[in-house]
């Protein structure tokens, strides 16, 4: 080896210092451009996905209020059926504007579309079967509820194609975690209180597993506020102007998910014999 180099002319061993230069810086900025264009995609690909996310839940969102109001309607309160009706319609165009946003996924997820559709056809058969009360209010939130947990499946199928759940910064991850995940996850078993809460005070009779129940769905959802907020400020450790961009937004949130905890705990599980007003609490709730 050292007779070669010996060997070679001065410009053969510029030559050769310099194709080993090169080497050297080329290989690290080849993978740094890599990585750089890679975390791009990812950016661009969560980007694209907001507005269809934003829909699912806003679908969840109506879909769970209309359960909420059907539990009410179905339990003899006909003074909100006019309110049903027209929640009923606004879940109809919600789930009807989410169609587009699936044709996205059809290459990736096809069996996401197989699903989004069942569960539309699910939704239509509830809606009509409560519009003609040919369903009790039991099986009315049973058949609510498992058209919202399949959008629920739905919702990680999206945070997947979008690659949400693959995120390469931790404060996106963390933020991910709050507002696609453990949020979401509140809203439903708020939702079922709400649901459950207004059907005992319409009764006013609380019965021990209706107690236990309820108890149950509060603290599950404390357990996923906590989670939220916990997934927040690790983000706002990660990224300090967050706190100004985002957290009187969680922040507001979150006290709003404690007062009617509360507001449950109080008017619901305490009194022996519940008295509070059903419409009172079911808005609040809302």
């Amino acid at each position: 080896m050292r007779t070669l180099l010996a060997n070679l002319k001065l410009w053969q061993k510029f030559a050769l210092l310099g194709g080993l230069g090169m080497l050297l810086f080329g290989v690290p900025t080849a993978l740094y451009l890599q990585s750089s264009e890679r975390v791009i995609r990812f950016k661009q690909e969560e980007i694209a996905g907001v507005q269809p996310i934003q829909r699912l839940l806003r679908s969840l969102q109506l879909l769970q209020q209309h359960r909420g109001m059907s539990a009410v309607v179905l339990n003899g309160a006909q003074q909100t059926e006019a309110a049903r009706q027209a929640k009923a319609g606004e879940v109809d165009q919600a789930l009807q504007a989410l169609l587009p946003d699936l044709q996205g996924l059809q290459q990736s997820d096809p069996a996401a579309v197989t699903l989004f559709m069942a569960q539309r056809d699910a939704w239509v058969k509830v809606r009509d079967a409560v519009a003609a009360r040919q369903l009790t209010a039991p099986r009315s939130f049973a058949a609510h509820s498992a058209v919202i947990m399949a959008l629920f499946d739905l919702n990680d199928r999206m945070l997947d194609h979008y690659r949400y759940t693959v995120d390469p910064d931790f404060d996106s991850t963390q933020l991910i975690n709050a507002a696609f995940i453990a949020m979401p996850g509140v809203t439903e078993d708020l939702g079922r209180a709400r649901a459950r809460g207004a059907t005992l005070l319409l009764k006013k009779e609380v019965r021990r597993e209706d107690r236990l129940e309820l108890v149950a769905l509060l603290e599950r959802a404390q357990d996923r506020l906590d989670m939220a907020r916990k997934a927040f400020a690790k983000a706002v450790i990660a990224s300090p102007s967050l706190e100004a961009q985002l957290g009187s937004s969680m922040a507001s949130a979150g006290q709003l998910g404690q007062e009617v905890i509360k507001l449950a705990r109080e008017q619901v599980l305490l009194p022996q014999e519940p008295g509070y007003d059903a419409q009172t609490y079911f808005q609040r709730f809302t």
